[in-house]
């Protein structure tokens, strides 16, 4: 089956593919502890709802974002393996702002985290030495 699009157009399309579906399956990895995590530092359905949707949403346009800035060079219209480059190169990018928004947004979590229930874990008394 071959298609009618130019393969810049090809590799256009494929990023913007890639860079919707790799925030998704990173949020499909993170769900199930991001859930216990947010349930843990808010105690209330509506605020963990919230935040979920907020990291969906932002690792998405993070990703997204990423994919539509994609233009391949003007030698990857000749050739097919500087395209393949290319797109390799795209697909770093889009990983680089997934790491870096995922970055942004679990810094303030962890912080959040620390600061609620730092009461909680108490120094253990250091152990008394007999002479």
């Amino acid at each position: 089956m071959t298609s009618n699009l130019p393969a810049d157009a090809q590799a256009y399309l494929i990023a913007l593919f890639f860079g919707v579906s790799a925030p998704l399956i990173v949020f499909w990895m993170l769900h199930l502890p991001l859930r216990h995590f947010l349930s843990e530092i808010f105690r209330s359905p509506p605020v963990e709802q919230f935040w979920i949707r907020l990291v969906v949403v932002v690792l998405v346009c993070s990703g997204l974002s990423a994919a539509v800035g994609f233009r391949p060079d003007a030698a990857a219209a000749a050739n097919f393996v500087a395209l393949i480059w290319n797109l390799a190169d795209e697909f770093r990018a889009i990983l680089d702002g997934i790491l870096y928004s995922m970055l942004a947004l679990f810094l303030p979590l962890l912080l959040s985290y620390t600061i609620l229930h730092a009461g909680r874990f108490r120094a253990l008394p250091a152990e008394r030495k007999e002479p």
